[in-house]
């Protein structure tokens, strides 16, 4: 019996209830795994959830109530904060970093207090404070990267407004892996030298280092709120641009004829094409120097940045999974058209690298341009995330080819099942790929960031459950790796979350609460027929020849993703 198969067998519906979705004054929900009799509809407006955008406005002008302990401040229910061991603001989400500067020396005073209390008890010499939870549900989490403190302030349940139900409180791990995700994108910026900087200095002003970055640290705190991102293990994923396989396969051939031609310099080790934060083609050189975890942060450090985003660019980078931390790399960028840009890194700072790379970049653009492959790459961004449940046959995916020749055409009471299905996303562990459908659940007047915080929410608190299910029961495997697979379903009034985990695939799925358990074996199915749409091929086409940085010929040999 397949996995799939046994689906079937668990019952009829996720759960026997059927209750339609009522107004937007529904009454509060108490979070809680299995069913949330309080729960209240999730609510969003119509507009696209997870199309990555840009917020480059900073809230400076608030010097007057500026700080935690004014009314604009305490109004926004996810901080982030960033300050070194000596208490001297780094970055702040909303304000300004003097305006929270007394603040953070309080953080620093409480937690260098508990790093006493740990050594006086006789506890380990590298434990430190990680949580604290407030009587009204407010939570501090801190992440401890010596000699920087990451601190995220995430208030209880509360409601943007009257007309939609209160956001679920954030999970532990969500929180410190959006913690993580920003001391990886700092990293990025200023590599690891800063951390040696800071213990030498320890009242070194960080701030003059991060000028005209401060987009890009937001950007990142907003797509760890609004994606599956924080849910893969070590951030290590990326999402592909959903395209025709014709179009991509001319996108890769362009890039790796790149290297035989003479356009492109040897000390180049990838290039890709990106559509917004997703990623159309991708070739890299055998040394294999660019690794999943390294993508978010760089892809977000490409797209958020305002100079970056200006016609072209040169500037440098760290790659702390694929190099050393404390080096840069440099990356070449060039806008195509809109939101469609050709990325090139190299590890060498020469003048002969640079221009090399803007020949390569007007070469693919004078190749894909007037064909009308770089209008594709724009429109296909412009269309995602794709919906499952406007397209359940695959009818615009597949384009023109015949019914009988697609490998999964539902019958028509599998395509009713898949017109229910909200949002589906899937993770694949070996090529590092993450797709993530459009939400397809509208009601008019609310916000869209309501509905997306909550759906990427209650799959938190799935693996939340997961994963304490794990230690409990005392089944944790070596190394502390989960023991798959595994399935939490957490059921509230209106809608049904699954987490479906796997060792080849990590499988979300939000429902109508109701639906049938089919609708898991459909989704599955749904993903697995549109592969070629919507993920990369498993092995990333490699350039023949060494590619400048430790060498090497071996073209069969895996990217490493």
């Amino acid at each position: 019996m397949s996995p799939l198969d046994s689906q079937q067998q668990q019952g009829e519906v996720l759960d026997d209830a059927r209750e339609p979705l009522s107004s937007p004054s529904a009454s509060p929900r108490a979070a809680r795994v299995v069913v949330d009799k309080a729960q209240g509809p999730l609510l969003a407006s119509s507009e696209e959830q997870t199309t990555l955008s840009v917020k480059t406005k900073r809230y400076v002008n608030e010097s007057a109530d500026d700080g935690p302990l004014g009314s604009w401040f305490r109004k926004h229910r996810m901080h982030v904060i960033v300050f070194t061991y000596s208490g001297k603001p780094v970055y702040t989400r909303y304000g300004s970093p003097d305006g929270v500067s007394a603040f953070c020396g309080a953080l620093a005073a409480i937690v260098s207090k508990f790093g006493q209390f740990y050594q006086m008890s006789g506890g380990a010499s590298d434990d430190s404070l990680r949580c604290i939870t407030t009587s009204g549900g407010t939570r501090f989490v801190f992440l401890d990267r010596t000699p920087l403190w990451l601190v995220a302030i995430c208030k209880g349940r509360t409601a943007g407004n009257k007309k939609q139900a209160p956001l679920p409180v954030v999970p532990l791990a969500q929180l410190r892996s959006m913690l993580n995700a920003v001391y990886r994108q700092l990293i990025t910026v200023l590599t690891s030298r800063v951390e040696t900087m800071l213990l030498e200095r320890p009242s070194y002003d960080v701030r003059a280092l991060l000028g005209g970055t401060e987009s890009v640290l937001a950007n990142i705190i907003r797509w760890s709120e609004r994606d599956v991102i924080t849910l893969c293990e070590d951030l290590s994923c990326f999402e592909p641009l959903p395209l025709h396989r014709e179009t991509r396969d001319k996108l890769i051939n362009t890039l790796l004829g790149l290297r035989p031609n003479g356009s492109l310099t040897p000390h180049c080790f990838a290039a890709m094409i990106l559509g917004g934060h997703r990623v159309a083609a991708m070739v890299s050189g055998a040394s294999k120097l660019l690794k999943p975890c390294d993508m978010p942060t760089f892809i977000n450090l490409t797209i958020a940045s305002g100079s970056l985003r200006s016609g072209s660019c040169w500037s440098p980078v760290c790659l702390p999974a694929g190099l050393d931390r404390e080096l840069f790399v440099y990356s070449y960028v060039q806008r195509l058209c809109g939101d469609v840009f050709i990325v090139f890194l190299c590890a060498s700072p020469d003048q002969d690298a640079f221009y090399s790379c803007q020949r390569a970049a007007d070469h693919v653009s004078r190749m894909l341009t007037p064909v009308g492959i770089v209008n594709e790459v724009q429109a296909a961004s412009d269309a995602a995330p794709i919906s499952i449940a406007n397209d359940p046959a695959l009818l615009q995916t597949l384009g023109d080819q015949p019914l009988e020749s697609r490998r999964y055409t539902p019958a028509p009471e599998g395509i009713k099942i898949l017109e229910k299905v909200i949002h589906v996303a899937m993770y694949l562990p070996a090529s590092s790929q993450l797709f993530s459908s459009k939400v397809d659940y509208n009601v008019d007047g609310i916000s869209r960031g309501h509905l997306v915080k909550e759906i990427h929410t209650r799959y938190a608190q799935c693996v939340e459950v997961m994963r304490s299910r794990e230690k409990t029961s005392g089944r944790m495997a070596a190394r502390h790796s989960m023991l798959l697979p595994q399935q939490v379903c957490l059921c509230t009034t209106y809608e049904c979350f699954l987490v479906w985990w796997t060792e080849d695939f990590h499988m979300y799925l939000t429902v109508p609460r109701g639906t049938p358990t089919s609708v898991i074996t459909h989704a599955y199915q749904w993903v697995k027929s549109a592969e070629d749409f919507i993920f990369l091929d498993t092995q990333m086409p490699i350039w023949d020849g060494g590619s400048g940085v430790g060498g090497g010929t071996d073209n069969s040999a895996s990217s490493g993703f």
